[in-house]
């Protein structure tokens, strides 16, 4: 099976300040249709601190805890980590960073992402508390069934 390309999509978030370390805030929500996203920038966040880019469920919401690294019979509470190569305090937003592109050689991603129906993208810190807004802006296309 294939799929056309459909109505654009696009989101800006932004992580609220002292948002604990595995607490997530949603950068991204596909509608009632899969969703490829295509592009993805993001800027701020604390220097030298690293976030992780994952999909998580359609009952995900901002500040839900992640137990990633705190409780590994439960998994993450079925989200999917994609990448933790999202460092802070690297770009600005007169200087955006690719999403797509992490910042350290042990990291890698699969783009395009696909998030199937009503399913969020989530980022989480992993290695402190945010002190500094983290800002995202996620660009996607919906996929139709021609």
């Amino acid at each position: 099976m294939y799929y056309c390309y459909g109505q654009i999509r696009s989101q800006t978030a932004e992580s609220s300040t002292n948002l604990a370390i595995y607490n997530t805030f949603v950068c991204f929500t596909a509608g009632d249709k899969p969703c490829e996203v295509r592009a993805a920038a993001y800027w701020g966040g604390d220097a030298n601190e690293f976030y992780t880019l994952a999909l998580a469920p359609p009952s995900w919401s901002s500040g839900d805890a992640v137990n990633e690294g705190t409780d590994t019979e439960r998994g993450g509470n079925g989200i999917f980590p994609i990448t933790g190569g999202i460092k802070g305090g690297l770009f600005y937003a007169y200087k955006k960073g690719n999403m797509f592109i992490p910042v350290t050689i042990e990291d890698s991603i699969i783009n395009p992402i696909i998030v199937p129906p009503y399913w969020n993208l989530v980022i989480y810190p992993t290695t402190g508390v945010i002190n500094t807004k983290l800002h995202t802006s996620v660009y996607g296309l919906e996929l139709e069934k021609p």
